[in-house]
């Protein structure tokens, strides 16, 4: 009996975890220096002076420190710590306002009152020491200051895609544009490199059924949940790929990928892992296919630059998704 095991190739552009690292985990090992003023406009002489391991608080509606007041109060942080060469990402989550200096440069201005907010700027740095700084001041009520950065990952500038196998000569390889781009992915699994096709090639393979290639600009992909979680990185099949950030919280950001099929039959479904923003330990794809639901879970942590199966599974022809 044949087996129709076509593939359908969905690459992976939803990367549901940019940093698999605590976000705290970009914190000066030198520590902080940290001046504790009893008013909201760091005025006079500080109430308190002292080294601190981290900027993460959460007050609530408490004094920072024995002898500071509950309210109007503010904060001063002071580091200089090595980086090497880079782009960061500096983030801040605050109630009420905040200003983070780097080398003297402001890069976050929102001081305001203010209910809990995350803020976020970027800042190119050199190999060596660097001033950081961060401003901070308590209204009234609940009181929460955080920082936090990383290193952005690197990708080099978009290279041609990869075409994708004939789909009627599934024994044909697919076209590689040379590139020096190490980001975008190699070509699909070829079918025709199993073992068993040395005798008879491609014997359980189809010709005439579509191989399909759905990328996250094809008709066939949805992008769902809040529209500030959602980020565009670069490499990948046609050049670029959508990113989100693990969260706690709902609603979550997804991806749908809807193929049409011509034709029922057993379809083995591939997802792509790029080396670029793609750390996360417990991704899930949900399978739909013929009234049925599988789920698979993939450790992208394992993977770069990796075609990776979730499985064979017969289609119906209709519309089904990822």
């Amino acid at each position: 009996m044949i087996k129709k095991s076509v593939f359908i190739t969905l690459m992976l552009l939803l990367l549901l975890a940019f940093s698999a690292t605590s976000v705290f985990a970009g914190q000066p090992p030198e520590g902080w220096q940290a001046e504790y003023y009893a008013n909201k406009d760091l005025q006079g002489n500080p109430v308190y002076t002292q080294n601190e391991a981290e900027i993460n608080y959460d007050w609530g509606f408490g004094a920072p420190l024995p002898g500071m007041p509950v309210d109007c109060f503010s904060v001063r942080w002071t580091t200089t710590t090595h980086f090497d060469q880079g782009n960061y990402t500096f983030s801040v989550t605050v109630d009420d306002g905040v200003r983070v200096w780097v080398d003297g440069d402001l890069i976050i201005d929102q001081w305001k009152v203010q209910s809990p907010t995350t803020y976020s700027a970027q800042k190119q740095l050199s190999a060596g020491k660097h001033v950081v700084q961060m401003a901070y001041f308590e209204n009234t009520g609940s009181a929460l200051a955080k920082l936090w950065w990383r290193q952005d990952a690197t990708c080099p500038a978009p290279c041609p895609p990869v075409n994708p196998p004939d789909p009627c000569n599934p024994c044909q390889p697919p076209v590689v544009n040379p590139c020096p781009n190490p980001c975008p992915p190699p070509p699909p699994p070829d079918p025709c490199q199993d073992p068993a096709c040395d005798a008879n090639p491609c014997y359980d393979y189809v010709c005439g059924q579509e191989n399909l290639l759905i990328d996250n600009t094809d008709p066939g992909f949805t992008w769902g949940g809040p529209l500030n979680y959602r980020h565009v990185g670069f490499g990948g099949y046609g050049a670029n790929f959508y990113w989100t950030q693990n969260t706690v919280t709902t609603p979550a950001n997804y991806g749908k990928w809807t193929p049409t099929f011509k034709a029922a039959g057993n379809y083995e479904v591939f997802v792509y892992v790029p080396n670029c923003n793609a750390t996360t330990t417990n991704l899930r794809y949900r399978v739909m296919h013929n009234g049925q639901r599988h789920d698979r879970i993939v450790n992208q942590y394992q993977y770069s630059n990796q075609w990776v199966s979730l499985g064979t599974y017969y289609f119906g022809g209709a519309n089904s998704g990822l």
